[in-house]
């Protein structure tokens, strides 16, 4: 059975971010695929958060990974010479080892097998995800910014921080980044 995306199957009314709305999902599913002997399989997008485990770029509650017993993630390459190359590369695996990465290309055919390359998840991401988002110069603003006001040595309120950063006209969305660094 594949459910592509699981958002869809989740149905409105209900959350991926909700732990305990996902669980009770994978639960008739878990319950579902004993019954039909299947395999089922769950198509769910990453989310933008960069720099983190792998394992936690699934958009959705981490129960969608947790719940799992394998997760592959698909990643483009950045070959200029073939756009359409990605890489497939196991996140997690709770039934065996760890395999290796396969380098594949895409094509109107279909998908052609290139290689079989030693790369972990967190390499994959490393290498080849796209950073999100436009780091500029309201985000080194913002970084010297906090490293001025937290540079005595002192605590201070997170919304102090924020006020002071907001009076400079940088977003929040840019300090939480600027605060993560």
């Amino acid at each position: 059975m594949i459910l592509d995306p699981f958002s869809s199957y989740i149905g409105d009314g209900h959350s991926v971010n909700q732990a305990n709305e996902t669980r009770a999902k994978f639960n008739h599913l878990i319950a579902v695929g004993k019954e039909g002997d299947c395999a089922i399989v769950i198509i769910a997008h990453m989310n933008k958060m960069e720099g983190i485990n792998p394992m936690y770029r699934t958009s959705g509650s981490i129960d969608i990974v947790g719940t799992a017993r394998g997760v592959l993630a698909v990643v483009n390459t950045k070959n200029k010479e073939n756009e359409n190359e990605r890489v497939i590369v196991q996140v997690k695996s709770n039934l065996a080892a760890t395999g290796s990465a396969i380098l594949f290309g895409t094509t109107d055919g279909g998908s052609n097998f290139l290689d079989e390359i030693e790369l972990t998840a967190e390499q994959a991401f490393s290498a080849f995800a796209p950073a999100m988002g436009r780091k500029g110069d309201k985000y080194d603003e913002a970084k010297t910014m906090i490293r001025n006001i937290l540079g005595n040595g002192l605590w201070h309120d997170a919304t102090e921080c924020l006020a002071a950063l907001k009076a400079a006209n940088i977003k929040e969305s840019t300090y939480k980044k600027a605060k993560k660094m």
